[in-house]
């Protein structure tokens, strides 16, 4: 049942240690997680997807992911998004639940994150998504850490200091530096 995870995937490139990719200036850039594996890259009309997944775990076959999508166009109001999160129903799902979970600037970016679960019949078709969405000048960028069940606080917590690690930079712009603190 991976509806939910449609709209939060992105592209990658390996960049000394952590993830980048770069359009006329911008780069988004992650440090991977520790036991995490590459399993799927496509590029498409100017959307870049990956997908990464644990080490044990395979495509056909996984519990959670890890994924960023590099969408083809900047500009869309961040309202926008959160209208889209907060109306988002799935067929799918018995209740669809999205709530805010912050929003703001990260280096002269507006930055979004959102929690969405898909409750279903049976529970094995749970789903719960965790999407960070960043406004580029470019391009729109989201980073997303989707499980295939309800994940405990800790994780959540885990999880949500990691997309908060996750930022845009762009060497055209000094106020916007690509610095390793972002």
């Amino acid at each position: 049942m991976r509806l939910l995870l449609v709209t939060v995937l992105a592209a990658l490139l390996g960049v000394c240690g952590a993830f980048a990719f770069e359009v006329e200036g911008e780069s988004l850039v992650m440090v991977p997680p520790e036991g995490y594996k590459i399993v799927f890259t496509k590029q498409k009309k100017g959307l870049e997807v990956s997908e990464l997944i644990p080490e044990g775990d395979s495509l056909s076959d996984w519990q959670e992911m890890l994924a960023l999508q590099v969408y083809p166009f900047g500009g869309i109001e961040m309202s926008k998004y959160e209208l889209f999160y907060k109306k988002q129903e799935l067929p799918s799902c018995d209740e669809t639940t999205s709530t805010l979970v912050r929003k703001g600037q990260e280096n002269h970016y507006e930055v979004a994150m959102f929690k969405t679960s898909c409750s279903a019949a049976p529970p094995a078709e749970r789903e719960t998504v965790l999407t960070k969405v960043i406004l580029g000048t470019d391009r729109t960028f989201l980073a997303a850490k989707t499980w295939l069940f309800e994940p405990g606080e800790d994780e959540m917590e885990t999880w949500t200091q990691y997309l908060n690690g996750v930022h845009l930079c762009d060497t055209r712009i000094a106020e916007r530096t690509c610095s390793k603190d972002g």
